[in-house]
């Protein structure tokens, strides 16, 4: 087992930048839940044709929160998903198998399910 010494980054604790994860107001651990969230539901097809993608990676360009560390793929119908995103306007990209690539973006809101489609080309 480890122990770290306080350092001048701050601390006071067991960890290197422990008061990072504590308000400075009262000491309360910062939640890590609670955060409003909500569902994307999306579809990915090409522009030229209206064709589903498969297989194309969904990656977040930008966006109010953290990201999801794994970019999802979309299904044999062009459908993908992503779920506990914090509430805001994201910034969403595909990569279609054939080097298509595409963006839009998408309001999320607490609670609910927003739809969005991408449009992929060449």
């Amino acid at each position: 087992m480890h122990e770290y010494e306080d350092t001048d980054l701050g601390g006071g604790g067991a960890f290197p930048n422990e008061d990072l994860f504590t308000h400075e107001d009262h000491g309360d651990p910062v939640p890590t839940s609670g955060v409003a969230t909500g569902n994307v539901r999306g579809s990915v097809r090409r522009s030229a044709s209206g064709e589903p993608v498969a297989g194309a990676a969904i990656l977040v360009a930008q966006g109010p929160g953290p990201a999801p560390d794994i970019a999802p793929l979309t299904n044999d119908d062009g459908w993908f998903a992503f779920d506990d995103l914090p509430s805001g306007v994201w910034t969403l990209r595909a990569l279609g198998p054939r080097a298509e690539t595409g963006e839009a973006m998408v309001e999320v809101s607490a609670g609910s399910t927003a739809h969005v489609l991408i449009d992929v080309s060449d």
